[in-house]
């Protein structure tokens, strides 16, 4: 297994990031060295920062062609590469000018693009807009780059080695901001990939076969979870040049995306056993402390002096907050009980449950092999002293 040969060329070609322009014979930069340095970024909770690049642009005179050398990270130029000079994307400014120019990802050889505007430049990263996009200082004459340069490209040769190794060996962990395993992928020289996905959150049940799509310097990775309520799949943005991997929740790049990162290696068959079920009873714990939160005031909702008023009476909101599960209403004891089931039973809809106004009568996990830790969830919970 390996994502060398066939499946690294796709992905290395899919990392071209522009589609044809008309040259623009002039930068409109004055001629000499120019430092790039990447601007301190806004950390944001739950998102892996950046590695900072930095780099040196030459500009000649004339038609000569600039020349540009950027490391960071695990991306580099390998040292100074030409760059074509290319003009604006339609509806920007006629100053704007763009940088095309090869670059080197763990995954491979592919294309970059340095966006330069008002002596300002942005090295473009990603498939969704600015989203993994790193924005760079100009400085005229470079001296601070020239310097730091050097450290810059060594640094970004080993990380290039170690993600290539790492590529080829086409096993790559996924792990969220805290450390822990929440996933897998495994990449084959033929394109296919397959996901495996365990944590509280959704859960494969194991290594699934994904839909794969290259675009704009990532893979686009989806594939059928759980819980699915109304067929929904996973969709997985893998940035190539990050090392992250984003889980949109919106077309266009929002504050409530999840942002996870990889890792080279995948699990053992007894780590990838030990991963599911830890997710399992973990989201069985949330479902249960849910439904003894949801559960009571669904039925004090139902109640009233003739009896339990039908679902049909409380709005749709409840329909949404239960969904995959059957939900209906009982007399007990002279109270109204609010009833859910499971259907069908299935990562974050496990548990069945009673409750009244008062609070919960029982809680029981549904499905067989489900093992829970000696703390965790119990499988019946209830009734509650004095209910």
């Amino acid at each position: 297994m390996g994502a060398a040969g066939g499946a690294v060329a796709r992905a290395a070609a899919a990392v071209a990031l522009w589609g044809c322009a008309p040259a623009a014979p002039q930068l409109g930069l004055a001629p000499g060295a120019w430092g790039l340095a990447s601007v301190a970024a806004v950390e944001v909770e739950g998102r892996p920062a950046p590695a900072p690049v930095v780099g040196l642009l030459e500009v000649g005179l004339g038609a000569e062609a600039p020349r540009l050398s950027l490391a960071g990270g695990a991306l580099s130029t390998g040292g100074a590469v030409e760059a074509a000079v290319l003009g604006p994307q339609a509806g920007e400014g006629p100053e704007v000018r763009w940088l095309r120019f090869p670059l080197r990802f763990g995954i491979g050889a592919a294309e970059g693009l340095l966006r330069i505007d008002e002596g300002r430049a942005r090295l473009v990263l990603g498939y969704r807009p600015a989203e993994h996009d790193l924005d760079l200082r100009l400085e005229p004459g470079g001296a601070t780059a020239k310097v730091a340069l050097g450290p810059a490209e060594r640094t970004a040769s080993a990380a290039l080695d170690r993600w290539a190794a790492a590529w080829a060996g086409g096993r790559l962990r996924l792990v969220d901001g805290a450390g822990a395993p929440v996933g897998d992928l495994a990449f084959f020289d033929d394109g296919a990939v397959l996901v495996d996905l365990y944590d509280p959150t959704w859960s494969t049940g194991g290594p699934a076969p994904a839909v794969r799509a290259d675009e704009g310097g990532e893979i686009l990775l989806t594939v059928p979870v759980e819980p699915a309520l109304e067929g929904e799949s996973a969709l997985l943005l893998v940035n190539l040049a990050h090392h992250v991997v984003v889980v949109p929740s919106a077309p266009s790049p929002q504050a409530e995306d999840r942002w996870l990162r990889l890792e080279p290696g995948g699990p053992t068959p007894e780590e990838r056993a030990s991963h599911h079920a830890a997710a399992t009873a973990a989201a069985i714990r949330a479902e249960q402390a849910w439904l003894s939160e949801a559960l009571p005031r669904l039925a004090a909702a139902a109640e009233s002096p003739l009896g339990c008023r039908p679902l049909s009476a409380l709005g749709e909101e409840w329909g949404l907050m239960l969904r995959g599960y059957e939900l209906s209403f009982g007399e007990q004891a002279g109270r109204c009980e609010a009833r859910v089931e499971p259907r069908p039973p299935q990562h974050g809809r496990r548990v069945a449950g009673r409750a009244h106004a008062g609070g919960v009568a029982a809680l029981q996990v549904v499905g067989a092999g489900v093992d829970l830790d000696a703390d965790g969830a119990a499988g019946l919970v209830g009734p509650a002293p004095g209910r």
